[in-house]
C-alpha cells in the first residue's frame, strides 16, 4: 500500500502527500489517463508561460496502485518541503474588468469583490473585503489581509508547519507577505486575469445566446489569434477604476459597443473568446504555498529572488532574522467547458442574493456611522 496522507479535498479533487516528497492530485469524478496528460500539458503550455517556470510545478501523468483503484493521477513535488509553509487562495484581483456588465449587476460588482459576492450569496459575510488587500502593492497592507485571513477566512489559508504549531506566528505571516512583495508573480497573475477575462459571467451568457450550440463543446478547431478578436477583446475590456467611476450612461454606451461587436466574432473566434475566460476563471481560482524556514544566524547569504533553480533569500531587519522561502502556484489545471454554462445559469440568482445581503448590510453601515 502507498505511504500517503490525504492533504486536502474539494468537490472534484482529492490531495494526498506521499513520503518521498510528492503531492498526488487525483480528480474524483472523471478520471482517465488522457484527461491526466491534458491537464499536465495545459500547466507546460498555460500557466508556466504566464507564470513563469520558477513559480509551477509542472506535474507529470502516473497510475496509481490497485487500493486507489488503478486511476491516473498528476504528480508534482510537494512545495511544502521547507519547515513550514502557508497556503493561500488569493482569488480575483479585480472587482471587474468588462464593460459587459448587465446593468442590473452593475452596482453589486462594481462595489464588492467576486469573493465578497460569491460567499454572501451563500449566506457568509466576514472580513472578506480587507482580503483585496492581498493584491495592494503595499507590504502592510498585505500583511493586514493575511492576518484576516488567518483569524476570520479559513476556508482560504492552510497551515503547515513542521514544529506542529496549529496557527502561523506574526513573524510567519511577515515572511509571507515580505516574499509575495518581492516576487513577480501576484502581479503576473493580475496582468493575466486582466488580459484572458474581458467578458465577465455576463459577457459569457451574450454568447452563449448568439452561439447557443457553443453550450455542448467548443468547435474542433479555431484560430486561436485573430486581429478582429484583439480589437474586440480590447472594446470589451474595462479598467477597474474607469468602470467603477463612470456614470449609468457610459457604463451602458460602453456596454451597447461592445455588444455590438461582439456580434461581429465568428463561431470560431467565439469559442476561443470563451476558452480564454476559462483561463482566467482557472488562474482565478489558484492556490499559492509560500514555504519557509529560518537560517541559522551565522549564515550571511544575501537577499535574492527566487528562479527556477533556487530558492529565495529575504532579510527581515525588524527580526534581525534571514529567511529562505519558495513560492509554488498549484490548482493551475483548465477548467472544464461545462463551467460557462453553470455560471450563466447560476449568476442572476447570485448576484440576486449577494445583493440583498451585502447592498442591504452597507446601507446599514453607512445609516449607524451617520
Amino acid at each position: 500500500m502507498m505511504d500517503a496522507e490525504t492533504i486536502g479535498e474539494g468537490g472534484a479533487h482529492l490531495v494526498i502527500s506521499t513520503k518521498d516528497g510528492y503531492v498526488l492530485r487525483i480528480n474524483k469524478k472523471k478520471n482517465n489517463r488522457r484527461q491526466v496528460l491534458q491537464a499536465c500539458a495545459y500547466e507546460r503550455q498555460v500557466a508556466v508561460r504566464c507564470l513563469g517556470r520558477e513559480f509551477v510545478l509542472v506535474s507529470q501523468a502516473v497510475r496509481l496502485p490497485r487500493e486507489y483503484g488503478s486511476k491516473w493521477a498528476q504528480r508534482q513535488k510537494d512545495a511544502r518541503s521547507l519547515n513550514s509553509a502557508l497556503e493561500i487562495k488569493p482569488k480575483a484581483s479585480d472587482r471587474v474588468r468588462s464593460w459587459l456588465i448587465a446593468p442590473e449587476h452593475a452596482q453589486i460588482k462594481s462595489n464588492f469583490s467576486r469573493l465578497q459576492i460569491v460567499r454572501a450569496a451563500k449566506g457568509c459575510l466576514g472580513q472578506y473585503a480587507l482580503h483585496e488587500k492581498l493584491w495592494s502593492k503595499s507590504k502592510e497592507e498585505a500583511l493586514s489581509a493575511l492576518i484576516c485571513m488567518s483569524e476570520e477566512c479559513g476556508h482560504l489559508w492552510k497551515w503547515y508547519s513542521k514544529d506542529s504549531n496549529t496557527q502561523p506566528s506574526a513573524e510567519a505571516i511577515a515572511v509571507v507577505a515580505l516574499a509575495l512583495e518581492r516576487e513577480p508573480l501576484l502581479s503576473r497573475l493580475q496582468a493575466i486575469q486582466r488580459r484572458y477575462d474581458f467578458l465577465d459571467v455576463d459577457g459569457v451568457t451574450e454568447l452563449l445566446k448568439m452561439w447557443p450550440r457553443l453550450r455542448k463543446g467548443p468547435p474542433c478547431c479555431g484560430p486561436k489569434q485573430s486581429r478582429r478578436l484583439e480589437h474586440i477583446a480590447n472594446v470589451c475590456r474595462a479598467e477597474p477604476a474607469h468602470f467603477e467611476a463612470a456614470s449609468a450612461e457610459e457604463r451602458d454606451q460602453r456596454r451597447n459597443t461592445a455588444l455590438r461587436n461582439l456580434r461581429l466574432l465568428t463561431k470560431q473566434e467565439a469559442a476561443e473568446a470563451l476558452r480564454r475566460w476559462l483561463i482566467a476563471l482557472a488562474f482565478d481560482d489558484v492556490s499559492i504555498i509560500v514555504a519557509f524556514r529560518k537560517l541559522p544566524c551565522n549564515d550571511n547569504e544575501p537577499p535574492r529572488q527566487q528562479s527556477e533553480d533556487s530558492t529565495g533569500i529575504c532579510h527581515i531587519p525588524d527580526l534581525a532574522s534571514t529567511f529562505e522561502y519558495s513560492i509554488s502556484v498549484t490548482d493551475c489545471g483548465p477548467k472544464p467547458y461545462s463551467k460557462l454554462a453553470e455560471k450563466s445559469e447560476k449568476e442572476f440568482g447570485l448576484c440576486h442574493r449577494a445583493s440583498v445581503v451585502l447592498l442591504s448590510s452597507s446601507q446599514s453601515s453607512s445609516f449607524d456611522h451617520r
